[in-house]
């Protein structure tokens, strides 16, 4: 009998289930932009950021931002690496069962927050990590 993969291994997408109301229009390279289009994107590349006019979208004060929670709709990226770990380390990690690579993923993210809330002295979240490095 096969043995179950854990939900971090599995090589096929899981589909959400507000997927299912998703419309997706396949891009066609191919397909010509109408004169109409064409002549709108010539128009809106000659527009500077500085003439833009932001006045029906004012920026948030940063007291907002930090009661904003993370999409919970949006998938985190992951790669697939190798890694050399102590046995003694992987059989506690699988000793919870199944799932033992996202729980090696939960320590690994909390050990990069707690030292970058260390190293910042504020509190950080992974995604403003990220924000930094790109």
């Amino acid at each position: 009998m096969a043995k179950k993969q854990s939900a971090s291994s599995r090589p096929d997408r899981q589909i959400d289930e507000n997927e299912k109301y998703i419309v997706r229009v396949p891009f066609d390279p191919t397909k010509k932009l109408s004169e109409k289009d064409v002549a709108g994107l010539k128009k809106l590349r000659k527009v500077r950021d500085k003439d833009i006019d932001y006045s029906d979208a004012p920026s948030l004060p940063v007291e907002a931002w930090k009661k904003g929670i993370r999409n919970p709709y949006m998938k985190a990226y992951k790669e697939q690496v190798t890694i050399r770990v102590d046995k003694d380390v992987l059989e506690w990690l699988k000793s919870d069962g199944a799932g033992y690579q996202t729980r090696l993923n939960e320590i690994l993210t909390n050990a990069m927050l707690k030292d970058a809330r260390k190293a910042s002295g504020r509190n950080t979240s992974k995604d403003s990590l990220k924000r930094k490095a790109s």
